[in-house]
């Protein structure tokens, strides 16, 4: 009698060998890059912290990373950061994996796809700042089950990830089965439900969050204008030396739409949605950041593996097998890359956390335990010093901001290569002809100032944006975040009308 095979999860040993070494050389970057400081995934640490011991947390905020932290923060906060980045690491090439199964099985060189999942775009910005790579995987998943109820799941926890992904909310209507399109939206809406109650409880408002994340994106933005060469010097960023095989990938799939099937094109039209809303959403912020443009990370990825899979069917024997091992050679050279590239860019950040550092080591030495209000407020609160953003740069009630809170006690500290700095400098020339002992230092990095009369302290610093607004009369005293969303619609009496909102 013959031996049964165990079944294997890999359709041969090529995907068995590409797989895990992709997966291996992503762990392994993810990890080495938490070495550097990062603003924006610190803030989802501290905001995990905050739910039992820390002090800090931002409400404009997403919160389903924090979420995933929680557990972890009562080890450690080494332990959260790799916990973290473990598991999201793992999440994003299982969700590969099913997608991979579901659409990808099917062709030949279908390993290769791994390879190309983890381009320099994608391993630079996936766990750099947080969130990304939690969103990209999510929006997989719901592309892999669309339109199944499930799937709604997943676009509500991507959307709970990253509140930008709210742009996403047409796919929804991508069905023609009414009650389904009906039942798709109940879902998004229970899952954001929760934490709807938690805004509610903690703020007063259910709306809160949603609308401080669109006050600080949209309402006190510039007026977005199109920049169409921005648009595609990020494309370019993001796209790389994917490029000949991404054009060549549309245009397979253009030359063999007769011969797809039919689940295939759906995902191809979701791909496609994507792109457009992803671009649009881009074009009417006026960030121009290539990090906003990630979720065209995915389509890229897939019309890139289809145009490399039509170079390799068009040649035959030893050609097609010599061009597959220098792809695949290729690929894994430029995922090492970025481990150069990200060493080079993080010079900077160094130099900052160093520079907060000796602050805080001077204040140590000087018994100045007095709240800091700087421009890299993140920084100091990262190192346990509580700290709140710096002051703006406005008159309040014929006196700047910056004078009031020198005469509260802040250690107001602002670097000047900053905007804040710059922005500030009239009023720091005015508080410097006033009040001259206020002056602690200045010197080619900072100016420090501070009035040691008087000292602030705070325990816990949890103001939303919208209530930092008020305080300089940008907002009246009973703007909510649902007067935020609903502003420019001219529907803020709902907000009277419902007060919980």
């Amino acid at each position: 009698m013959s031996k049964k095979k165990t079944p294997s999860i890999f359709k041969n040993r090529k995907e068995a060998a590409l797989f895990p070494a992709s997966f291996i050389i992503a762990l392994i970057f993810f990890i080495w890059q938490r070495k550097f400081f990062s603003w924006d995934f610190s803030v989802y640490v501290m905001n995990a912290e905050a739910v039992f011991k820390g002090f800090y947390f931002e409400w404009l905020r997403a919160p389903l990373a924090s979420l995933i932290m929680i557990p972890f923060t009562f080890l450690s906060r080494q332990i959260t950061i790799y916990a973290f980045t473990i598991i999201i690491t793992i999440f994003y090439f299982h969700s590969l994996k099913l997608f991979h199964d579901k659409f990808l099985a099917k062709y030949n060189h279908s390993e290769i796809f791994y390879l190309i999942a983890i381009s320099p775009f994608i391993l630079n910005f996936g766990l750099g700042v947080g969130t990304e790579l939690l969103s990209l995987t999510l929006i997989i998943l719901f592309l892999t089950y669309a339109f199944s109820y499930s799937s709604f799941i997943f676009l509500g926890l991507a959307m709970l990830t990253r509140y930008s992904n709210v742009v996403l909310l047409p796919l929804v209507f991508f069905q023609k089965n009414i009650k389904k399109i009906l039942l798709g939206l109940l879902i998004l809406l229970l899952v954001f439900f929760p934490w709807f109650i938690i805004n509610y409880f903690g703020t007063g408002h259910a709306l809160t969050s949603l609308g401080d994340y669109y006050a600080l994106n949209a309402l006190e933005q510039a007026k977005p204008q199109a920049e169409i060469g921005s648009l595609f010097s990020n494309l370019f960023d993001i796209v790389g030396f994917l490029i000949p095989f991404f054009i060549l990938g549309v245009l397979a799939v253009i030359k063999n739409w007769k011969k797809i099937e039919n689940k295939e094109k759906e995902l191809i039209y979701s791909l496609l949605a994507v792109i457009i809303l992803t671009t649009l959403i881009y074009e009417f912020n006026s960030l121009r950041n290539p990090r906003y443009l990630f979720n065209l990370s995915f389509p890229i990825i897939y019309f890139s593996f289809i145009g490399a899979k039509f170079i390799l069917e068009k040649l035959k024997g030893n050609a097609s097998r010599i061009l597959k091992i220098v792809l695949i050679l290729f690929f894994i050279a430029l995922a090492i890359s970025t481990f150069f590239v990200m060493e080079s860019k993080a010079r900077g950040l160094d130099k900052e956390m160093n520079l907060t550092k000796q602050i805080i080591s001077k204040m140590g030495t000087m018994d100045n335990n007095c709240t800091v209000s700087s421009d890299l407020w993140v920084y100091f609160d990262w190192q346990n010093k509580p700290a709140v953003p710096a002051p703006f740069a406005r008159d309040i009630q014929n006196q700047s901001q910056i004078s009031l809170m020198e005469k509260e006690g802040y250690n107001i500290i602002l670097f000047k290569n900053s905007e804040s700095y710059q922005k500030n400098l009239p009023f720091i020339s005015q508080l410097n002809e006033t009040q001259p002992a206020s002056i602690i230092e200045d010197n080619k990095d900072y100016i420090w100032l501070h009035n040691d009369s008087v000292c602030k302290q705070t325990d816990k610093i949890n103001q939303t944006y919208i209530d930092a607004l008020k305080s300089v009369g940008e907002f009246p005293q009973d703007f909510t975040g649902c007067d935020a969303l609903l502003l420019r619609f001219k529907l803020t009496k709902l907000c009277r009308t419902f007060p919980f909102l």
